[in-house]
């Protein structure tokens, strides 16, 4: 989904920006803009005395339009590359395969261990950044030797898989 909106962003950005550099291109020295009705046009009439008065030859004006035109290719190419914002990124288990574990399915794989452990009723996690918050209800045993056992449990689980970027574990234990 998200990269459906970053591609359609890229080619609304395109076909706003290639209409105004064909009409800057198409205005020689000395000539003045004229296009089509529309949005080319009426940009073609704000620009006219403008670009009229510059000349096209000076190394300032070519300098700055080259500028502009590498932050335009920057921004095109920006929003075709796909992010990877809600994934962590895992260690390379083969040679030229990345791996990758999104936020939800840490949090369902954190959830999954700490039920696992004697004494622990219910769990709720949320991970966020570089954070994940592990919220545990227990019904029965000792705090501090199910606060061990849990801790234990999920660190052994974070390190067994591989992430670059591990998150830190934060353990909250309320009793029911």
């Amino acid at each position: 989904m998200e990269r459906a909106g970053r591609w359609w962003r890229a080619v609304l950005t395109a076909g706003a920006v290639v209409p105004c550099c064909a009409a800057l291109t198409a205005a020689g020295p000395g000539r003045p803009l004229s296009g089509p009705s529309g949005l080319v046009g009426v940009l073609a009439g704000l620009l006219d005395g403008a670009v009229a008065a510059v000349r096209l030859t000076d190394g300032l004006l070519v300098a700055g339009g080259a500028v502009v035109a590498l932050l335009g290719v920057a921004m095109v190419v920006l929003a075709l590359v796909p992010g990877r914002l809600r994934e962590g990124a895992g260690a390379r288990l083969l040679p030229g395969a990345d791996t990758a574990l999104d936020r939800r399915g840490f949090g369902a794989l954190l959830r999954d261990a700490t039920l696992r452990v004697p004494g622990i009723a219910r769990a709720r996690v949320r991970v966020r950044g570089r954070r994940a918050v592990v919220r545990a209800v227990l019904v029965f045993g000792d705090p501090a030797e199910v606060r061990a056992a849990l801790t234990a449990e999920l660190r052994a689980l974070r390190d067994r898989l591989g992430l670059v970027r591990p998150p830190r574990l934060v353990i909250r234990i309320a009793p029911a």
